[in-house]
């Protein structure tokens, strides 16, 4: 039976960050309709033939091949796995969360059509730098044609911006630490 809470699984913390869920079966031929969390959409997540999706079944991360899909909104697509000889259903995954690799979760496309980081998520995170050091709460952040930047509120209450990029990133927020560590250029920031 597929696990349908949030993932809390120790092993998983850090390794993957839920995207969206899988919500109903359509069709008679192994359809079930996945729907992303807001701010994602299908254009962002891998979901060619061939591609592997992660699901949550009891914890675990179990990989699953695409055979086809269909999108039908923005933020809904129906997905068809390939038979697994173990026997899982697509009724048994209604309710189960669609998982993303921790290292993808954050990752700028270098297809300039698409920029791939959900920043939204971030917001209300705490930011520290390479150092552990406190820099402040993030509370927005403003995107330019080279380069994003993360308006943080410093405990001063002075906003700085500290640019962001996934080969900046350290550690990444989950539930239970809700902290974003960067790497910060010397100087940057005013000490207090």
């Amino acid at each position: 039976m597929a696990d349908v809470s949030p993932i809390r699984a120790s092993h998983l913390e850090g390794a993957f960050r839920a995207w969206g869920r899988l919500v109903k079966t359509i069709g008679i031929n192994g359809g079930i309709v996945a729907q992303c969390y807001d701010p994602f959409v299908f254009d962002q997540i891998p979901h060619a033939v061939g591609d592997f999706l992660f699901i949550s079944i009891d914890g675990l991360a179990v990989p699953f091949a695409i055979t086809a899909a269909e999108e039908r909104t923005d933020n809904s697509a129906v997905l068809y796995f390939e038979v697994r000889h173990d026997g899982i259903t697509p009724a048994e995954l209604v309710g189960a969360e669609l998982l993303l690799p921790a290292a993808e979760f954050l990752a700028i496309e270098d297809d300039d059509e698409e920029e791939g980081m959900p920043l939204d998520l971030l917001i209300g995170c705490v930011l520290h730098d390479q150092a552990l050091r406190l820099v402040g709460e993030i509370v927005d952040y403003e995107q330019y044609s080279y380069s994003t930047l993360l308006v943080v509120e410093r405990p001063s209450g002075e906003e700085v911006l500290v640019p962001i990029h996934p080969d900046l990133i350290e550690a990444l927020p989950s539930e239970e630490s809700p902290v974003l560590q960067l790497q910060i250029a010397e100087g940057l920031l005013s000490e207090e």
